[in-house]
């Protein structure tokens, strides 16, 4: 038993700490024999280090600690997390991989693909599998729709899905454990829009740049046609700028969406308390929930980007251990990964990133082992706001994503959701804003 080599687990910050602990409880494991290496606090092994957890930022720093000793298998643990072969922890994680060629690697998550197609590339590299090219731009070529610089596709779908095959298990939750049903409700409230005139004035000014940009697009087809290259870049970069002020604008509309939900969200959680109902409430943003956690002090835990891990997992473990922690308030990617929550079946969105990838992390903390109760997800829906636009938007890229993966329509869109949103919202047809 003590001649098996190590097995170096890499993580999201927050959900190493679960590892240790989910493994020490489930499967009997000894916990002396974890070493947990994190800034704030790292725990090391008193018996044999069998265990050894790191997230993926802190590889560089722990670079010694990891590499002291061989290691037989290598989990990377919400492995979506290192898409971008240009970030640091793409290239951290491929250091060590490289630095253990002969161990065992083995890859999780439950979005391989986030956005686009091509994140698949950097699950392919790390993973050793033989592609065709052995660069991005080589992958892209081969299986993505480009418009421009942007993927907006998936091209020879089944030769994609065939090399997957051969490198990853696809198992939906439902097909591994036995789960209660969940139910998805969209729910209408109709307050007033905090700050009205802001909203008004953010939606004209995008609708202003989205005309704009549009007659820069035609603009620029006509210095293209005469090969006036220094025009052409001209209008691009012109372009360029007002498409980062109109998404930027866009965020700002989503943030007063759910700054103005906040009255119905309370009215929503007081109900289910007042039912013994625990509740778990999710946001992108700090300021309504701030709101929230105010309005609950004494009856909520909190969790945003700024608390450190240990921290978390101490709210969390106050959640699910004490009666009079009713609510779990929580920024969506903080506090909506690799955490179990199923001491509560109340799930409320009080706004919706763009990526389908956190809704579903983050709705599934209440549905786990252990879950005996169907599970109630609530997408809370302004009247007269870009919300119902932006819920649409997002349930489509999600079936986009999942016909690659999975198998389906292969005539699929990954552009941008932003995008897609100016769009439906400016179009053509320019659709005027109801008074709020």
């Amino acid at each position: 038993m003590f001649g098996i080599k190590r097995t170096l687990v890499v993580s999201p910050s927050l959900v190493k700490w679960n590892w240790m602990k989910d493994l020490s409880e489930e499967f009997g494991f000894d916990e002396y024999t974890f070493t947990v290496l994190d800034a704030k606090k790292t725990v090391r092994a008193i018996i044999d280090e069998r265990w050894v957890i790191v997230n993926y930022e802190s590889i560089p720093k722990f670079r010694k600690e990891i590499i002291f000793q061989d290691v037989g298998h290598i989990i990377l643990d919400e492995v979506h997390y290192t898409k971008n072969p240009g970030t640091s922890r793409f290239k951290n994680t491929k250091m060590i991989l490289d630095h253990f060629p002969n161990a065992r690697v083995t890859m999780l998550t439950g979005t391989p693909i986030t956005n686009r197609v091509t994140d698949l590339f950097a699950y392919l590299r790390l993973g050793r599998v033989p592609i065709l090219s052995t660069s991005q731009y080589g992958f892209k070529d081969r299986y993505a729709k480009v418009l421009g610089k942007k993927v907006i596709g998936v091209k020879n779908v089944e030769e994609l899905r065939g090399r997957l095959s051969n490198f990853m298990i696809r198992k939906k939750t439902s097909e591994c454990i036995d789960l209660p049903p969940v139910i998805h409700k969209k729910c209408y409230v109709s307050d007033n829009i905090k700050g009205a005139g802001e909203y008004r004035e953010v939606f004209e000014e995008t609708k202003d740049a989205k005309k704009s940009i549009d007659e820069l697009k035609i603009e620029l087809a006509k210095y293209k046609e005469q090969g006036d290259k220094v025009n052409s870049k001209r209008i691009q970069r012109e372009i360029f700028v007002l498409k980062g002020k109109a998404k930027n604008n866009i965020i700002t509309l989503n943030k007063l969406c759910a700054l103005s939900k906040v009255p119905s969200a309370i009215k929503m959680i007081e109900n289910l308390i007042s039912e013994g109902e625990k509740v778990i409430i999710f946001s992108q943003f700090k300021d309504p929930l701030y709101k929230l956690k105010y309005k609950f002090i004494d009856k909520c835990v909190y969790i945003d980007g700024s608390i450190a891990a240990l921290d978390r997992q101490k709210e969390i473990d106050k959640f699910k251990r004490s009666r009079e922690k009713m609510v779990y308030i929580a920024q969506i990617v903080a506090g909506g990964i690799g955490v179990n929550l199923v001491n509560s079946a109340n799930v409320i969105f009080l706004d919706l990133p763009f990526t389908s990838d956190k809704i579903e992390q983050a709705f599934q903390r209440a549905v786990r082992k252990g879950q005996t109760r169907e599970v109630n997800v609530n997408y809370m829906i302004l009247n007269d706001s870009i919300d119902e636009k932006i819920f649409g938007l997002v349930k489509g890229k999600a079936k986009d994503i999942s016909d690659v993966v999975d198998g389906g329509d292969s005539d699929t869109n990954f552009s941008e959701v932003e995008d897609r949103l100016l769009d439906e919202l400016f179009g053509t047809k320019q659709k005027g804003l109801r008074e709020v």
